[in-house]
C-alpha cells in the first residue's frame, strides 16, 4: 500500500498540502483532481523523490514499480513526440522494439 502521512508542502509562500494523509491499498484505483496550482504535480514529485516536503513521510513499497512523465519534454527532445518520450521509459518495450 502507498501511505502519505502528515505531508506539508509549500510552493514559495503558498501552502499546497497541510498535514495531508491518505492510504491507497493494492488494487485500488485513485485519481487526483484540482485546479491549476493546487499542488498535484508537486505531490507527484514528492512521491517519486524529486521534491522534499517540509514535514510528513511517504511510505512506498519497494516492490512497486511506477512510471512518471514530466509535464514538459526535455530541452534536447526537439525531434521526439510526447508518445515516444513516454514509451522510452518502458524498458521492456524499448528492448522488444530494438530486437
Amino acid at each position: 500500500m502507498l501511505q502519505i502521512l502528515g505531508l506539508t508542502l509549500h510552493f514559495g509562500s503558498k501552502l499546497l498540502l497541510d498535514h495531508a494523509s491518505v492510504q491507497i491499498n493494492k488494487g485500488m484505483i485513485a485519481g487526483l483532481i484540482g485546479r491549476n496550482g493546487a499542488g498535484k504535480t508537486s505531490l507527484f514529485k514528492v512521491l517519486v523523490g524529486k521534491l522534499e516536503p517540509e514535514s510528513g513521510e511517504v511510505l512506498f513499497p519497494n516492490a512497486w514499480r511506477y512510471a512518471y512523465l514530466e509535464q514538459e519534454l526535455p530541452e534536447n527532445a526537439d525531434s521526439i513526440t510526447v508518445l515516444n518520450c513516454a514509451l522510452s521509459g518502458d524498458s521492456e518495450y524499448v528492448k522488444i522494439k530494438s530486437d
